[in-house]
């Protein structure tokens, strides 16, 4: 399951991507198309990946 949200980060509003379960991953992308479904299908099955 995949939750998408708007959070609050130092007074910025960031869109915030979530898929998995486990302990926390975060990916940093670093351009314009980068996003959770780039990157491989074996991280969500073992943390809880946020993008």
């Amino acid at each position: 399951m995949m939750e998408e949200k708007h959070v609050m980060i130092n007074g910025k509003n960031v869109f915030i991507t979530k898929k998995g379960a486990g302990e926390p991953i975060v990916f940093l992308h670093g351009g314009p198309g980068g996003d959770i479904h780039l990157f491989p299908t074996h991280f969500p099955k073992h943390f809880l990946c946020s993008t």
